[in-house]
C-alpha cells in the first residue's frame, strides 16, 4: 500500500544545477512549497526513499541514469504523486514516451516561470 503524499513537498530532479535552482525559486516564491532537490539519478533514489512528494519534476536524462526509471518507484510508493517530465529534446516522440512511462505531464526546457505556475495549477488549483 502506498503512502499519502505531502501536498507541500515537490521534488526537482535534474542534473543541471541552474535548472534546479530556478525551479526551486519559482516553487517557493509562488507557492511556498517545500522543495527537495537531487542533481543525479543516485541522489534521486535516496531522496525518493526518504520523502513523500505530491509532485516531482524529473529530467529525462540525468547523466548517471534515466529519469523514466524513477517514475514506477515514485508511483508505487506514492500513488497520488504527479510526475512532470522535463527535456530540452521536446519532440512528439519524447512527449509520448514520457506519457507511456507513466508521467502525468511534460514540459520543454528551457521553460519560463509561467509554464511552471501553469503546470502546478493544472494539478493543484481548485
Amino acid at each position: 500500500m502506498g503512502k499519502i503524499a505531502d501536498p507541500s513537498t515537490i521534488f526537482v530532479i535534474d542534473d543541471e544545477v541552474p535548472i534546479t535552482m530556478i525551479l526551486q525559486s519559482v516553487l517557493i516564491k509562488s507557492f511556498s512549497h517545500n522543495v527537495r532537490i537531487a542533481n543525479s539519478y543516485s541522489e534521486a533514489e535516496k531522496l525518493i526513499d526518504g520523502a513523500i512528494p505530491a509532485m516531482a519534476f524529473i529530467d529525462i536524462n540525468l547523466g548517471d541514469g534515466n529519469g523514466y526509471n524513477l517514475i514506477p518507484f515514485i508511483k508505487k510508493n506514492v500513488p497520488g504523486a504527479k510526475i512532470v517530465m522535463m527535456s530540452a529534446y521536446a519532440t512528439e516522440g519524447e512527449y509520448m514516451s514520457a506519457i507511456n512511462h507513466g508521467a502525468d505531464h511534460f514540459i520543454e526546457k528551457p521553460f519560463n516561470k509561467n509554464s511552471i505556475i501553469e503546470t502546478i495549477n493544472l494539478f493543484f488549483s481548485k
